[in-house]
């Protein structure tokens, strides 16, 4: 509060002066005091002191507002925990750390603006092909804030968002085409590893993820009816496994298997229970997994996630030929050649358990380049002239 006093100036006359608090300074954080003097009477000082306060009247709501976006989005994180898996919880966490926070985490949300954002998300464009979430995720934290009358505006909306850098044909086509593919299984045939084979053959003629493929139990296996019940999935949490159910309803499933999948399975199946009855540590058909960690030595373990990763990597040094794709890219082939193969996006967004078919046309929609290469063809043929 304010207070005007008289005081004496040197050469003896008499004044009036004052000194007021201004509020909150948003680039210190520290507060803003001024004093006013040589005022010749008392109303003077007053009518002055009432603009000044008139002025700075959003001072008092600033003094209040000092939260910075780090501790807002440590607010959202906790509300956000009770509506989402604890694998996609660990993967926000990664983002916020690597990316958002960096940027924005220490500054006063209510000072963010729109420069300063378009700012972060030119950087995260430049350094992270995922930098669209990452602008999004950095949005919700803006948009919590307002829903909890910390600030009135989301500066995120008015972003423009950057270009996508060009990429190299090569690094773009994270699949195998139908000739890879048969290739990349000639090479695991010269491997002689069941195991290897199996595995991969899950991989590229389901369209699984690489989770669900390390989740599966033999209970989830019809090789009668050549079905797989996919309804589960392995994370890797904090450095704990632990078994998901899928993410949506639709990531339930139930795939059908080629007749050579399912004689491999088989196959597998016996050869497994060969190497566990000899270790007397082979389980129940609805416990036992269908991939372990080591098939000789340990129990009922979970196959680690990078295995396939590792895998992959070993084949790709003993044979330079087979082109270098993620273990991820297998669901991308599959996807692929379904769509080679005839199927429509309806089938294929069934198959992979895609809830929005706007998921399955926005990574899925590009085809390989002996399609394309067929389009013109084909509508000549069509129209006959």
């Amino acid at each position: 509060m304010a207070t005007i006093r008289k005081y004496t100036k040197k050469d003896g006359s008499t004044a009036y002066m004052f000194n007021a608090y201004l509020g909150i300074d948003p680039l210190t954080g520290k507060s803003k005091r001024t004093t006013r003097r040589g005022f010749r009477t008392q109303k003077e000082a007053k009518l002055a002191l009432s603009r000044l306060e008139i002025e700075n009247q959003g001072a008092e709501q600033t003094k209040e507002n000092k939260f910075t976006f780090k501790q807002v989005y440590k607010m959202w994180l906790e509300q956000h925990k009770l509506a989402v898996r604890e694998s996609t919880v660990e993967n926000i966490e990664k983002r916020f750390n690597n990316q958002i926070l960096p940027e924005l985490g220490k500054l006063r949300i209510n000072q963010i603006n729109t420069y300063i954002c378009q700012k972060a998300v030119n950087r995260w464009a430049d350094t992270v092909v995922a930098y669209p979430q990452i602008k999004s995720y950095a949005s919700k934290i803006f948009d919590y804030a307002i829903n909890n009358n910390i600030i009135s505006d989301n500066p995120m909306r008015r972003v423009l968002m950057p270009r996508k850098k060009n990429k190299s044909l090569e690094k773009e086509r994270d699949f195998y085409t139908r000739q890879e593919l048969q290739y990349f299984f000639e090479c695991l045939n010269q491997e002689d590893n069941l195991k290897n084979h199996i595995y991969f053959r899950l991989l590229a003629f389901t369209g699984a993820r690489k989770g669900e493929i390390h989740a599966l139990t033999w209970a989830d296996l019809d090789l009668i009816n050549c079905k797989v019940i996919i309804n589960k999935t392995l994370v890797n949490v904090k450095k704990e496994f632990k078994i998901q159910d899928a993410k949506t309803s639709n990531g339930n499933r139930i795939i059908s298997l080629d007749p050579t999948t399912v004689s491999m399975l088989k196959k597998w199946q016996l050869k497994q229970k060969e190497l566990f009855i000899k270790t007397g540590r082979f389980h129940k058909r609805e416990k036992q997994l269908v991939f372990t960690n080591d098939t000789f030595r340990t129990d009922n373990e979970y196959l680690y996630l990078t295995y396939g990763y590792e895998q992959m990597k070993k084949l790709n040094n003993k044979y330079p030929e087979i082109r270098k794709i993620k273990v991820h890219g297998f669901r991308h082939t599959h996807a692929s050649l379904l769509f080679e193969s005839g199927a429509t996006l309806k089938d294929v967004q069934v198959r992979l358990g895609h809830t929005d078919i706007k998921t399955t046309m926005d990574v899925y929609t590009h085809v390989t380049k002996e399609r394309e290469e067929s389009t013109a063809k084909q509508f000549a043929d069509y129209v006959n002239f």
